[in-house]
């Protein structure tokens, strides 16, 4: 008897519940399926993308993971395959109506797939998958709203347009909490939800009408070594921002929060009026330099919670108007950093910073938000951290001797600050925790 073709076959999708569930029956059969199975055809109405999905693991539990990572495979395949369908322009200009056709209706896009290879590392379950699509159903939702990708497009190369052309690109970097949320909702957060803020919507518009293209994230946090340090920040400082939008390829972040609430309307109960409030600001990544910032407050009165929505959406298009009047000096501050590196330096405009003893997470970071709020800093890059050990690029014009003095004269709370080395562009040095006197 010829032994049973090897695991896994090829799932069609409809064995798949994405609440998490696979039929017992199913699993019984799948695992008795001929050689023949292993490598059908693919449609031509489908698509095959190579994915590979994600899942935190809570608890030790990789069963859970596993199937989560699963659904995440399959979620970026159809994402992929409506990216190589629909103009990428139309899709950014209007992303939330995107969303609302395709999130939570994998199971209507995809005919089957075959997990390639899985493993559990660093408490992250990770699934490589073949996923087909199919191109018919998923072109049936989006044509109607999205205009086709043409052949020209597609056979032109993402980089083919000159430097003169190409547009800035930016991400967003916004929390938010309206009426219905306990906590604030944000991409980044592994523990949150899938990171759809309205707040992103409605402050599209006006930067791509001032001639930027924002930048599609995911819903997993970035792949980032202070990674433990963004996941329950959801109003991240100016260092960690900058960070991300390296990691992501931005040339700028619009980073801040937004908020919704109710207040007492008129006297007989018949309106509520619902505040919203927005503070955001830009950030240059080239440069680390702030290039605008600003808090809009919109009040609206409705006889349901769309209101809250509403107020939001005024808000939020005010502030992204504001910011939108400050994204022209995103090439001025590149030509004036430029300007600003010091004659004769081997390596002007920037200081390296060896670091030992940030084991202790907490005082790393109180240590790179004291340099991020100096003046004279411009941005903060953790170009490693492994073990006790980190090292951080610090974007400074004065020379490692002139930064050593200033971090001579700091005084902390929780540690010391002994340095080593001083060096032409190179500083080494260690953070020591202080320890409570013990009690006689």
């Amino acid at each position: 008897m010829p032994f049973p073709a090897p695991f896994p076959p090829i799932i069609p999708r409809r064995f798949f519940n994405p609440a998490g569930v696979l039929s017992g029956l199913f699993l019984l059969t799948a695992l008795c399926l001929p050689a023949a199975m292993a490598g059908p055809a693919t449609a031509p109405d489908e698509t095959p993308v190579v994915v590979i999905g994600l899942s935190p693991v809570f608890r030790g539990n990789t069963a859970a993971a596993r199937l989560n990572a699963v659904a995440d495979g399959m979620s970026r395949a159809v994402d992929q395959a409506a990216f190589a369908m629909i103009e990428t322009k139309a899709l950014s200009r209007d992303f939330s109506r995107y969303q609302s056709l395709v999130t939570g209706h994998t199971n209507d896009f995809v005919d089957s797939y075959q997990v390639l290879a899985e493993g559990a590392f660093d408490k992250v379950y990770r699934v490589m998958m073949r996923v087909s699509v199919s191109r018919e159903t998923l072109g049936s939702r989006l044509f109607p709203v999205f205009p086709q990708k043409t052949a020209a497009a597609d056979a032109a190369p993402p980089d083919a347009a000159g430097p003169a052309d190409r547009k800035p690109q930016v991400l967003f970097l916004m929390s938010e909490q309206s009426l219905s949320d306990v906590d604030p909702r944000f991409w980044w957060g592994s523990l949150s939800d899938d990171g759809g803020v309205r707040t992103e919507s409605a402050m599209t518009a006006p930067l791509v009408k001032a001639g930027m293209e924002i930048i599609t994230h995911d819903r997993i946090t970035p792949d980032m070594p202070l990674k433990s340090a963004i996941i329950f920040q959801p109003d991240l400082d100016n260092a960690l921002a900058l960070d991300i939008g390296r990691v992501m390829k931005a040339d700028a972040v619009v980073a801040g929060k937004a908020i919704v609430y109710k207040m007492p309307g008129n006297a007989d109960e018949s309106e509520t009026s619902y505040n919203a409030t927005v503070t955001a600001r830009l950030l240059d990544v080239g440069t680390g330099r702030k290039l605008g910032d600003t808090l809009e407050t919109a009040v609206t009165k409705d006889t349901d919670d769309a209101g809250a929505d509403t107020a939001l959406d005024l808000a939020a298009g005010r502030a992204a108007e504001t910011l939108a009047a400050a994204a022209g000096a995103l090439n001025a501050a590149g030509d004036a950093a430029s300007q600003d590196g010091g004659a004769g330096d081997e390596n002007p405009g920037r200081v390296y910073l060896e670091i030992t003893g940030v084991r202790q997470l907490g005082n790393y970071i109180r240590f790179r938000r004291f340099l991020t709020e100096q003046k004279g800093v411009n941005g903060l890059t953790t170009e490693s951290l492994r073990g006790d050990e980190a090292r951080l690029l610090a974007g400074w014009n004065q020379g490692a001797g002139a930064l050593a003095a200033l971090l001579k004269q700091a005084r902390f709370s929780f540690f010391t600050l002994v340095i080593d080395t001083v060096e032409t562009d190179r500083i080494v040095l260690s953070l020591s925790p202080l320890t409570a006197p013990s009690e006689n």
